[in-house]
């Protein structure tokens, strides 16, 4: 990876960087933001929400702690964000109405008009508007649709049937397009950025393949694309960053610079245009859009406080969650509404160790949806989280129970919808868990070996669902569990191509807090030595980290890790009884404190 300022492009010439043929454009939401178009990037979008859910009326912040919220807040994948709301409908008209904008600005026009002389060959953009569309469609002539002159714009599969057979240059709108009246298109919550769909990743391959990607205004944030240009090998990647932080890198980036010929450029995008091309003049200019009053129409109370909560519970930040959560279980609300708030507080329970109260919780909100018209598939969710929260508790006759009932119902659906077949495996990966632990323990490796291959078998069938459809939590999840019991390496993306980032990274990239702390003890367990002095302070920040967030069984497995795995004078004399009042506090049953103690988390 070679990393220049935009000053340094004086002495690069252009053939020099980008080759002797023209480079294939991929453009995000920061080429829109420049006057006239002056559309918001998905960070003032995520801002903007969060002044919608965390700040009342006047603008005073709401939760207990908002540095605390805003530090975790800030680092959450829009994708996240948008998946979080419960008004999935809403949250689709409201980005509509948003980007549904034509006004091209000047960095558009000299996109449109590069793209038309051949000095880009293709262009593909993550961004819904049409600003850079009514930009070529000016240059030919011609109205705005899939033929742009000699250019083939491509929103939907029909599109890409077109672009297959012609030899001009693309307009990729990979995430879908304002003016695509079916709605079918857009892409805007984690659930839609599970593995490209045949059809997108083909084109996006063929448009890629031998040719050097040239990236302005994109944060590499998404979940889909950056695996995909992986795949497609260009011949040397070129990104240009506002600015530059090596020693803090997106998993992203760090994941495409092992594997590609990567070019950073650091500097306004404006300059990189300008010294690469011709000079390009583009202003900030402002917004006529209320971006808080649209936010604030667009969803009622209700909407908001479940919004709200699911954020929290998104960052494991259940101390306000929890509070949140037991003023609404008390209020009267129709089921479905009660029930979204019986599994978010149980949720949140149980992040915070109170498993014993999240089973009941779940078991409540199941009796709620039992035998109701239209919630049997509520029923049978609500009845496999129970599951889990008994398992965590220690009761396993409870958890087995309910893994067995929810098993039977899935099993006589005729068509029982998938996300339920692979959370029945997951539910079975988890219970299986602890014999395995047991076993080993004592040596009994026929045992083991049993099994680890039923485990085995699960894996295999949920990854399948959860790559495709975009459930990255399960997936990182997923993957840690196969790590534990001794599979790393199976789990992927596609098979033999990409594969899942380690959980660490993963997790970073969901920015979810408990599940970074559960791959990092994992990492430091596993290692046949003391604890480095860097390694203990790490524990030791993430332990405060937990202790801000109220995520309790992660204080004491820390610190137990730091007890058992550091040396003498890198503990500290509080730690011991920071271990007891963490344990203490969660709720396990008596003989699964002892089985904690002996066996290990």
């Amino acid at each position: 990876m070679n990393v220049y300022s935009v000053s340094d492009l004086d002495k690069i010439t252009p053939a020099s960087l980008m080759g002797s043929t023209p480079p294939v454009a991929l453009f995000g939401a920061g080429i829109s933001l420049w006057a006239p178009s002056n559309l918001p990037t998905g960070n003032q979008f995520s801002r903007g929400i969060f002044s919608l859910l965390f700040r009342d009326e006047l603008g005073i912040p709401i939760d207990r702690d908002p540095i605390i919220l805003a530090k975790y807040f800030n680092e959450l994948p829009l994708e996240v964000i948008n998946e979080r709301c419960p008004d999935s409908t809403g949250i689709e008209k409201l980005l509509r109405d948003i980007y549904d904008k034509y006004e091209p600005n000047p960095v558009h026009e000299l996109a449109a008009s590069l793209l038309v002389d051949g000095r880009i060959k293709s262009v593909v953009t993550t961004n819904y508007d049409c600003c850079l569309d009514t930009a070529i469609a000016r240059v030919f002539g011609v109205p705005l649709g899939t033929n742009l002159g000699k250019v083939v714009r491509v929103v939907d599969r029909d599109d890409s049937m077109i672009a297959r057979g012609l030899h001009g240059p693309v307009y990729f709108k990979i995430h879908g397009s304002t003016d695509d009246r079916s709605g079918k298109s857009l892409v805007f919550r984690l659930n839609q950025e599970g593995v490209l769909p045949s059809w997108k990743s083909t084109l996006f391959r063929n448009i890629l393949r031998d040719n050097t990607l040239l990236v302005l205004g994109y944060s590499g944030s998404d979940f889909d694309i950056c695996p995909e240009i992986a795949l497609a090998q260009p011949k040397r990647l070129i990104w240009n960053f506002l600015s530059w932080d090596e020693s803090n890198l997106s998993p992203n980036i760090r994941f495409l610079s092992e594997r590609c010929d990567l070019v950073v450029i650091t500097g306004d995008m404006r300059e990189v245009l300008s010294r690469l091309y011709r000079p390009v003049t583009a202003t900030l200019g402002k917004s006529g859009l209320d971006l808080d009053g649209l936010l604030h129409n667009a969803f009622d109370d209700n909407c908001r406080k479940l919004w709200r909560i699911r954020i929290y519970n998104s960052i494991n930040y259940n101390k306000s969650a929890l509070v949140e959560t037991t003023g609404q279980v008390n209020q009267h609300h129709d089921d479905i509404t009660l029930i979204s708030f019986l599994s978010e507080h149980a949720g949140a329970s149980a992040s915070s160790g109170k498993y014993l109260d999240a089973a009941k919780t779940h078991d409540k909100a199941a009796r709620i949806a039992q035998d109701k018209p239209g919630l049997n598939l509520t029923f049978i969710t609500q009845t496999l989280l129970a599951c889990d929260a008994w398992r965590c508790y220690g009761s396993f006759l409870n958890s087995v129970n309910r893994y067995r009932k929810a098993a039977f119902l899935i099993r006589n659906i005729p068509d029982p919808p998938p996300y339920l077949v692979a959370d029945l495996d997951r539910n079975l990966i988890l219970l299986i868990r602890h014999p395995y632990d047991f076993f080993k323990r004592l040596r009994l490796s026929h045992f083991a070996k049993k099994v680890q291959e039923i485990a085995s078998a699960a894996i295999a069938r949920t990854v399948e669902f959860y790559r495709e459809n975009g459930d990255w939590y399960q997936l990182q999840q997923v993957g840690l569990w196969e790590e534990r019991f001794g599979l790393r390496g199976r789990v992927s993306i596609r098979a033999r191509e990409y594969e899942t980032p380690q959980s660490d990274e993963g997790y970073r990239q969901l920015n979810f807090p408990m599940g970074r702390m559960m791959a990092f003890r994992h990492h430091l367990k596993g290692l046949d030595r003391f604890l480095t002095g860097d390694e203990v302070k790490e524990a030791k920040e993430l332990i405060s980290d937990a202790k801000q967030l109220g995520i309790t069984p992660e204080v004491w497995k820390l610190s137990m890790l730091i007890l058992l795995k550091a040396q003498k004078a890198e503990r500290s004399q509080k730690l011991p009884m920071e271990f007891v009042r963490a344990f203490v506090s969660c709720q396990y049953s008596l003989l699964f404190r002892i089985w904690r103690l002996v066996i290990g988390e």
